[in-house]
């Protein structure tokens, strides 16, 4: 097995810290967290511009690894939807100038809060590396499957509901893909999968895997445009009407179940079905906006709600 303090090929960043404790010297998971300097004890799979990401970045550089808040965390991912601002904030972050203090709108609200790993995938990593490891592309909102495998992710158990919200749970994904607790297989994802969230799948992978043409102001201009919507009407009755009504008719396009999938916060009372406020974000269409960078799964499903393909219009094709 590679030494602790290197990352695993497609290993995610905050995971290998469960890895590290799993085979270290420390008694305590809070001891382990605490000999890495980190600020939490409670490791998440999916934080975008978290201060303990930008601490690991520096240990793993340290042993060799290039860029590794990009190549195994969030990097990418989050990249093209921060204002230049926002970007050089986090590039301060990463040179230790700056306390990182972005704070992502929706990131809360994402379902499959907990780490989810590939039956095939942990099979062949512990033929491989000696060990299963966390994938980071298995935890990307908005990917339900493995790329490789095809396979539905595995992490929640279907008989006893257990889950692992913290890596601390469950340092690493169990090699026989059985539930800790009660033992039982715990299957992949069968829930509701469509053409269009397999768009939003794809896309996704190439996003956190690659730095991408599309710049913030390009994809708020796109949305603009199909909302009809001319920067002089911003702010004016007229373009609060405009809004208004682009938003009223994109939930009656979209697909609730699809939306239900992505965040927790989608309301599906039949007699009163809402969105996700995230999904009415002034950040969709304005990049000058006074808010919080938005989580980019919104901006995916606000851009292809508007008919855009969204391997063309993120620059990726075309």
């Amino acid at each position: 097995m590679r030494h602790l303090l290197e990352l695993l090929p497609g290993e995610h960043l905050g995971s290998a810290v469960g890895r590290i404790h799993t085979f270290g010297v420390n008694g305590t998971f809070n001891k382990t967290t605490s000999a890495l300097g980190l600020g939490t004890h409670n490791i998440r799979p999916h934080r975008l511009c978290h201060a303990d990401d930008i601490i690991l970045d520096t240990l793993f550089r340290t042993r060799g690894a290039s860029q590794p808040l990009k190549d195994n965390a969030f990097g990418h991912y989050i990249g093209t939807f921060l204002t230049q601002n926002e970007r050089s904030q986090l590039e301060a972050a990463l040179s230790r100038s700056e306390v990182i203090q972005l704070r992502i709108a929706g990131q809360s609200c994402i379902q499959q809060q907990y780490w989810r790993w590939c039956a095939d995938c942990v099979e062949e990593d512990q033929a491989m590396y000696g060990v299963p490891f966390y994938h980071r592309d298995h935890q990307i909102p908005g990917v339900f499957h493995c790329s490789k495998h095809k396979l539905g992710l595995s992490g929640h158990c279907p008989e006893c509901d257990f889950n692992a919200s913290s890596v601390s749970a469950l340092t690493m994904p169990p090699h026989d893909n059985t539930c800790p607790h009660c033992h039982s297989w715990m299957a992949g994802y069968e829930g509701h999968f469509t053409e269009a969230m397999e768009e939003v799948e794809r896309v996704s992978l190439r996003m956190a895997n690659t730095s991408h043409c599309a710049s913030f102001s390009d994809l708020t201009d796109a949305v603009r445009m199909a909302m009809c919507l001319s920067l002089e009407d911003m702010g004016t009755l007229k373009g609060t009407k405009l809004v208004s009504k682009w938003f009223n008719e994109l939930e009656h396009r979209a697909d609730p179940m699809a939306v239900a999938a992505y965040f927790t916060n989608m309301k599906m009372d039949e007699e009163d079905m809402r969105f996700p406020p995230q999904l009415r974000n002034t950040r969709l269409y304005h990049d000058r906006a006074k808010r919080d960078p938005l989580h980019p799964l919104a901006h995916l499903l606000t851009l292809q709600q508007a008919g855009y393909d969204l391997a063309v219009v993120m620059g990726f094709e075309g």
